[in-house]
């Protein structure tokens, strides 16, 4: 019963924080925000230094490797370490166990339909069927789970090479053989060199967006209540809404690669330590995306006349509580970070003096729809209080 309460909560505050107007203002935000060659900081953050410096160690070691045993069948351990070489130690072991493992299923029905299928082929109509079929296998895990989509693509090169191999009916294996040891021979050195050469870990990368995503939170928190162009305040907030939404995707994205990290201490460690940290970070995602969408709502609650024709009693006290926020979301990610830990500010003395200021501000109105419209404001403030404070009691951090 109470999960059901929340979700009927949660639904009436989408429909506050969203409105009919949005899909429209995502798509317009999106479209105005100017394109880049490079990113803001290609020239100085090191990291892009390091990741490609990896990158290129693992492909000349790959490409002497190849060279030294002279077997230039397994060419595509280059290949591997180009494709698989991502941005943290997780993303890597994914995508390379992805490869290899959609390699092998490729393999196998290629093996298969070269020992039972293709000897008895006699047209081009034949050979048509079999690779359909093999490519219907292919395709419906790629139109999958996005997890393992990129299995798919490889059971359909690996499937291709086996049966494709000239104009002809073939019957050599020995193509199937190269490609999975080339694939097996890269995936180990790009491991290997990502591992112990400037490792990133995507364990720390999901609390990190965590606390990026926070952050934006804490300068949402203070924009409404500002007295600038509405126009510049509504382009700001509407930048930091969108960033919140990439940090909350990027940190879901880096707890499911933290799965595949060996930097947990072996693999009986890295089962319970990654089990354990995404299971911390469900749910202070969860308990950070309700601040959010409460926070969205209260942007949408916003009084119909400019801040300067409101009371300047009740400004005052709007934005102290504002502030307190920020500075409540700001200590929650410097805490997710690990890089302080500070304790959460108080947040019921602000909203009982915002509350006495509406109730005493009320009486001078003249403007029915204003005053309900700030009280429905002062209600998601009430709402809100409760769930920062939920969030600034979670177990945050690796």
């Amino acid at each position: 019963m109470p999960a059901i309460v929340e979700l009927e909560h949660a639904a009436h505050l989408i429909h506050q924080a969203l409105g009919p107007e949005a899909v429209a203002t995502e798509a317009a935000a999106s479209d105005a925000e100017p394109g880049r060659l490079f990113v803001r900081d290609a020239f100085t953050n090191p990291e892009y230094l390091h990741y490609a410096l990896k990158g290129a160690l693992a492909v000349m070691v790959c490409y002497i490797l190849q060279h030294a045993v002279d077997w230039p069948g397994i060419r595509t351990c280059i290949i591997t370490c180009l494709i698989v070489g991502l941005t943290s130690e997780g993303a890597t072991i994914q995508k390379g166990t992805l490869r290899i493992s959609g390699a092998l299923v490729g393999a196998a029905m290629g093996f298969l339909a070269i020992l039972l299928l293709i000897p008895g082929m006699e047209s081009i109509t034949s050979l048509s069927l079999l690779v359909a079929a093999g490519t219907a296998v292919a395709t419906w895990v790629v139109v999958g789970s996005p997890r393992i989509a990129y299995a798919g693509v490889q059971i359909a090169f690996a499937f291709y090479v086996c049966v494709i191999q000239g104009f002809e009916p073939t019957w050599y294996f020995y193509t199937i053989r190269d490609r999975l040891v080339g694939i097996l021979l890269g995936n180990t050195v790009i491991t290997l060199v990502f591992y112990y050469m400037w490792p990133v870990q995507a364990s720390a990368a999901m609390w990190t967006s965590l606390a990026s995503a926070l952050r934006a939170m804490a300068q949402l928190a203070t924009v409404g209540s500002r007295s600038d162009d509405q126009t510049v305040v509504a382009r700001e907030a509407q930048g930091l809404r969108l960033q919140a939404y990439r940090d909350f995707a990027a940190a879901q994205q880096s707890a499911d690669e933290a799965a595949f990290e060996l930097s947990a201490g072996g693999p009986e460690g890295l089962g319970v330590a990654a089990l354990a940290a995404r299971e911390r970070l469900q749910r202070a995602t969860a308990d950070a995306q309700s601040v959010f969408l409460t926070q969205l709502a209260v942007a949408q609650q916003r009084p119909n006349v400019a801040p300067a024709e409101l009371p300047d009693a009740l400004i005052s006290g709007v934005r102290r509580f504002d502030a307190v926020v920020a500075e409540s979301l700001a200590a929650v990610a410097d805490r997710a970070q690990r890089t302080q830990d500070r304790a959460l500010p108080d947040l019921r003395t602000p909203l009982a003096a915002v509350t006495d200021v509406i109730k005493a501000e009320a009486a001078t109105m003249a403007s029915p729809e204003l005053v309900a419209q700030i009280e429905a404001r002062l209600a998601l403030y009430r709402d809100l209080v409760p769930r920062i404070e939920r969030l600034g009691v979670a177990e945050l951090g690796q």
